[in-house]
């Protein structure tokens, strides 16, 4: 897990279905567990970045 600079979480699948993507986190006050019947990569504050570490990477670009 990594985070952004405005408390967001960077996170990379290491089993299931989705191993290997890279996914990020909204930094949003409720707790993973807050609704059960949703599964986490359903969740409206979870999103899709890339489809393996090394798509991630090599899509990062500096800062301007």
């Amino acid at each position: 897990m990594g985070v952004d600079d405005g408390g967001g979480e960077i996170l990379l699948v290491v089993n299931g279905d989705h191993a290997g993507e890279v996914w990020f986190q909204v930094d949003e006050d409720r707790p993973w567990e807050a609704n059960p019947r949703v599964l986490w990569h359903d969740r409206r504050d979870v999103r899709k970045l890339a489809d393996s570490f090394s798509a991630f990477m090599s899509s990062l670009r500096p800062l301007t």
